[in-house]
């Protein structure tokens, strides 16, 4: 009787093992597949936005091109038509000078990739600390940018433009289909100028502000997209 005993409680406690053994087995199976799952997830998160990296980074370096051809065109300008001898200086050069200082124009990078990771909370799946914080980063200069650019359009619609307006012989660029109006630019209000040459030199101020932006930018891209890269 004795012995029975025993072998049943032995047969009840391995079966209880067994039972133990099956749930950790089980536990194990699905955490090992919500981290594949994860990885998986992580590793689609990260190839969407080396992609969309790629493309901003080729559009960044493009407009930081376009920013100093026009703060050259504006130095340019500068010296050449607004403060040279007004006896030198003809209709045609003044034109010229206001087509080749036209408004800003914002640009906005893609950022579809970026905000599915942050707005879904897809950082917690990437793969590295470094990573997750490049990202952050990389947010808040593309934020920073984008303010640069929105102060260099509100300095070209708040008060440049107002100033063509009034000044430029604007019938000369968008009317030419009509009878000569006569409306030409007051050669006065843009030649030896001082109000003019200070519109331009604030111009010349958030283009620098543009520029350095974009610097840090391209720079931070090229980090960012380096360690996306790696394996």
């Amino acid at each position: 009787m004795a012995e029975t005993g025993r072998k049943r409680w032995r047969d009840l406690l391995l079966e209880g093992l067994a039972v133990l053994l099956g749930v950790l087995v089980a536990f194990s199976v699905e955490s090992w597949g919500a981290d594949l799952d994860e990885a998986r997830l992580g590793a689609s998160y990260q190839a969407a936005l080396e992609s969309e990296l790629a493309a901003n980074l080729e559009r960044a370096q493009q407009r930081l091109e376009d920013t100093d051809a026009r703060l050259e065109r504006s130095g340019s300008y500068l010296r050449t038509v607004i403060h040279a001898d007004p006896s030198t200086v003809s209709e045609d050069q003044v034109n010229q000078m206001l087509l080749g200082l036209g408004p800003f124009r914002v640009s906005a990078f893609q950022r579809a990739a970026l905000d599915d990771i942050l707005n879904s909370g897809g950082l917690v799946v990437l793969r590295s600390d470094e990573i997750r914080r490049g990202i952050l980063t990389y947010s808040r200069f593309l934020d920073q940018e984008a303010l640069s650019q929105q102060f260099a359009s509100d300095f070209w619609e708040n008060h440049m433009s107002p100033y063509y307006f009034e000044h430029g012989g604007l019938s000369e660029f968008f009317a030419s289909d009509l009878p000569d109006l006569d409306e030409r630019a007051d050669l006065r209000a843009f030649v030896g100028s001082r109000r003019y040459s200070n519109l331009i030199l604030e111009r010349q101020v958030r283009d620098g502000v543009v520029r350095r932006g974009l610097v840090a930018l391209v720079e931070h891209m090229e980090t960012l997209h380096h360690l996306l890269e790696q394996p």
